[in-house]
């Protein structure tokens, strides 16, 4: 083709004459030709192949090495349960109401309404069995803030604490075993168990090793300490002794990692780093307009994000992407609640009194973009005013989504929140 390897080869000796030139010119497009189609039927040899690709969750991906292991992996019929939800719920909610029954002050702690609320409580009863049973590696500390309050605990209500979630999660998986199912933490336990077992792990970590020659992990930045043990041992470790490798990529933004999604644990992301063989960064956005990546740029230059190693890297956007939104505003908005007495006690914030401004002001912001904002006009196609359509609230949970959708319809505006199950009970 025009520019291609027959041209290059051609124009080594420009002012050769004669048979021999043609012959160069002949073989060397003759060369270039074969290549392509090489390259060609590769990919669609990849294409077709990539269906017979196993594309799992990490626990799926245990379930179906572990039966596939066979008698090594010990499963026999036992499936992972989906529904464990329901009986969660019904523990949940049978050993909160007889233990507040019997004191309702259990679980009291100074200056927390909420510790007293029965609803409240079994929200955060809920939210700490979920992290136990998601995160095999996980212990219960008396007295540790993220042992379901939001600030510490007194020893005694820690300690009642710990214990009720314990409760809860020998109760439920007493179920599970007794129905033959094993919930996704144990499913990532057991396999942990089987490729460190000293006898059985050589051959199970030898079998996954030559059923899977390349392991692509995203999202790794979700993973915790266990599930990074059980790759690590399954694909990469002692090589002299478990044979070759598997080929693996991990693809994953430490940043995520800090917000603990499904237990994630950030030292277990920075372990798998330092284990690559070689870290590469996508330096180029192609999701945001210049303007936002210079914003964020100059607001976040030399951030760190609980670690020194994991710090905010600058990146650039393409220099052909244009601007997004024509309007006032700029590109990059930081909106804060000012310290008004009312929201101030003993001198502290207090953040839960300032939810009922935040919502007033959101609505407000709403109306006001679909007011006086407009996409800017692309080479495609012209500008046009901002739709409710084009706006997206990010939250922190589902009682926050309800929250925003009642504070945007009070001020005539149709919202609605996507519901697609809950992410921690799902494959």
């Amino acid at each position: 083709g025009r520019g291609g390897p027959g041209r290059g080869a051609a124009g080594v000796r420009p002012f050769a004459r004669g048979p021999g030139r043609s012959r160069r010119r002949r073989g060397a497009a003759g060369a270039h030709s074969a290549a392509r189609g090489v390259a060609r039927r590769a990919a669609a040899a990849a294409l077709v192949g990539f269906e017979r690709a196993t594309v799992s969750t990490l626990h799926a991906f245990c379930r179906s090495a572990l039966v596939g292991l066979g008698m090594l992996g010990d499963v026999g019929g036992r499936g992972a349960a989906t529904a464990s939800g329901r009986d969660r719920d019904d523990i949940v909610r049978d050993l909160l109401v007889t233990r507040l029954a019997a004191d309702p002050a259990a679980f009291a702690v100074p200056g927390d309404a909420d510790s007293r609320d029965p609803e409240a409580l079994e929200e955060r009863l809920v939210d700490a069995v979920k992290r136990v049973l998601n995160d095999p590696g996980a212990t219960l500390v008396p007295g540790a803030p993220s042992g379901g309050f939001g600030r510490r605990a007194e020893p005694g209500a820690a300690g009642a604490w710990a214990g009720l979630v314990a409760t809860v999660v020998a109760e439920l998986r007493r179920r599970l075993d007794a129905r033959a199912e094993l919930d996704f933490g144990q499913l990532v336990a057991r396999l942990d168990e089987v490729v460190g077992d000293p006898d059985r792990g050589p051959v199970a970590v030898r079998a996954l090793r030559e059923r899977y020659r390349l392991v692509l992990v995203d999202e790794m930045q979700d993973t915790d300490a266990v599930q990074w043990r059980v790759l690590h041992r399954s694909f990469r470790a002692d090589p002299e002794r478990l044979g070759p490798p598997a080929a693996m990529v991990m693809v994953g933004d430490p940043k995520q990692s800090i917000y603990r999604f499904r237990g994630a644990d950030v030292h277990a992301y920075l372990r798998a780093k330092e284990d690559a063989d070689d870290v590469r960064a996508i330096r180029v956005n192609h999701r945001s307009s210049p303007a936002l990546i210079g914003a964020l740029d100059l607001l976040l230059r030399g951030a760190t994000f609980g670690s020194d190693l994991i710090a905010y890297d600058p990146v650039t956007a393409p220099a052909t992407a244009g601007p997004v939104l024509a309007g006032e505003g700029g590109d990059l908005e930081l909106r804060w609640v000012p310290r008004y007495p009312s929201l101030v006690t003993d001198g502290k914030f207090r953040a839960g009194r300032s939810d009922a401004l935040v919502l007033e002001d959101l609505a407000a912001h709403a109306v006001d973009l679909l007011r006086t904002t407009r996409t800017a006009d692309t080479p495609d196609r012209p500008g046009r005013p901002l739709v409710p359509g084009d706006l997206a609230v990010l939250v922190g949970s589902g009682d926050e989504a309800e929250a925003v959708v009642a504070a945007l319809r009070a001020v005539g505006l149709p919202a609605v929140r996507p519901r697609a199950g809950d992410v921690l009970t799902s494959e």
